[in-house]
């Protein structure tokens, strides 16, 4: 690597993903290096993302995951939620430059907690004559898991070069619970049993389970073509992408409050399922103009992506039950609710990014940057809501003979509507 890089300091304000390519920022794997000056200096990594800079990586490279990609870096924290990278590419002087490059990640953000106590209620308020005892079994899931498989490859000279990029990133979340009792949908196992501590008897018991995982996928496929003149270089790139959505969920609860007797309480149970998916078209074009002379250098980078998803489509249906008994086998109240839904989805996206990095030399082996970033993000999404239906039944045990039969009070409502939404989104980042 170029010795005058080795050393330098660093200006930089940090508030948005750092940018020196357009197809590297889809993959979104930077170098050590180049995250951790600020985005001032980037490394070898890098330029296998700009096919006209490979010239500018001396001799052959191997790329292996022991090169550090990885911007949250935590080699040496046996906590860090990192496991499974793999980085496997290479840079030869074979027709001209040849760079291809394999990254697969596999990023564990999940936490659980697990929760088992035994507590007394004073119900004399003495402090010495404990009347119930209450056991509580708590386990909770939340967080997310993360993959990502990318394959790239670059090929170029000085002034001509050629990129080609594919990536699949998948997602799974694990969203938390609702607050209190029956929590409804999340990822739990919970039982909360109370007894009488004198004689050992189980006078309540709630329990209640879920699961809920929210499965997102993301694709790209990008190729590009690079060209150079003197300090000028710049990048037209285009290509699809498709988008992915599945929520899947379930919940059961039931409070029992006389578990001596036939079951006495409320019951409730739901499930969801979302499908959506959708896909368009990626382009855009980066220019870099580099100036300066002997005793400083300077880059300005000025790049527009468009990005679009069309002939989107997704349905859910939502269902949902509770139940109350009172020391029978048969209901009492019973409610059904049931929401389905269809939509199309479509929205456009156009990102500007503005960067101008300086660099100073202190000395032979030193360097001073300082750089601003700036990226501007407009965009707008249009959902159409074809057909929205809600259907509700309440069933009620009014004449008082302890079960639901046809003389007894019920309802059922329908709702059927169908709307539009548009969404205009802008945002403004600084780097």
């Amino acid at each position: 690597m170029p010795s005058y890089e080795t050393a330098c300091f660093i200006f930089g304000s940090l508030g948005a993903q750092p940018f020196y390519s357009a197809p590297q920022s889809f993959l979104g794997i930077y170098s050590f290096r180049f995250i951790h000056t600020a985005f001032l200096f980037e490394d070898d990594l890098d330029k296998l993302f700009y096919p006209v800079k490979l010239a500018e990586i001396e001799g052959g490279r191997l790329f292996i995951a022991l090169s550090n990609p990885f911007g949250n870096e935590r080699l040496f924290d046996p906590t860090a939620p990192t496991n499974n990278q793999l980085v496997l590419g290479a840079k030869t002087n074979f027709f001209y430059n040849l760079s291809p490059l394999y990254i697969q990640t596999d990023f564990n953000s999940t936490l659980t907690r697990k929760k088992d106590t035994t507590y007394y209620e004073d119900w004399s308020g003495t402090d010495n004559n404990y009347m119930d005892r209450i056991e509580l079994r708590d386990s909770v899931l939340l967080g997310n898991l993360y993959g990502q498989k990318g394959f790239l490859l670059s090929l170029g000279n000085q002034s001509f070069g050629f990129l080609f990029l594919y990536a699949n990133e998948s997602r799974k979340a694990y969203p938390n619970r609702g607050p209190g009792f029956p929590f409804y949908y999340g990822n739990y196992v919970y039982s909360h049993a109370e007894y009488n501590n004198l004689n050992n008897n189980l006078t309540r018991k709630d329990t209640a389970i879920s699961n809920y995982v929210a499965d997102t996928t993301f694709s790209p496929l990008i190729g590009a073509i690079s060209f150079s003149f003197g300090k000028f270089s710049g990048m037209v790139f285009g290509g699809f992408h498709t988008l992915g959505n599945r929520d899947t969920a379930g919940f059961f609860a039931e409070s029992n409050t006389n578990p001596s007797a036939p079951f006495t309480g409320t019951r409730w149970n739901g499930s969801k399922v979302i499908n959506a998916k959708a896909g368009g078209p990626i382009f855009g074009l980066q220019t870099d103009f580099g100036f300066g002379g002997e005793n400083w250098k300077s880059n300005l980078t000025l790049a527009y992506i468009f990005r679009s998803l069309s002939n989107g489509s997704g349905k859910s249906n939502e269902f949902g039950w509770q139940g109350t008994y009172s020391a029978t086998t048969n209901s009492i109240f019973q409610e059904f609710d049931t929401t389905q839904s269809e939509y199309k989805y479509s929205s456009n996206n156009h990102d500007i990014v503005l960067f101008l990095r300086n660099k100073y030399p202190i000395h032979e082996q030193i360097w001073f940057g300082a750089g601003l970033g700036t990226g501007f993000i407009f965009g707008s999404e249009k959902r159409d809501y074809l057909k929205v239906l809600n259907k509700n039944i309440t069933h009620l045990d009014n004449n008082g003979n302890g079960s639901l039969d046809p003389g007894d009070f019920r309802t059922t409502n329908y709702t059927l509507s169908s709307y539009k939404q548009n969404i205009s989104s802008s945002s403004f980042n600084y780097y």
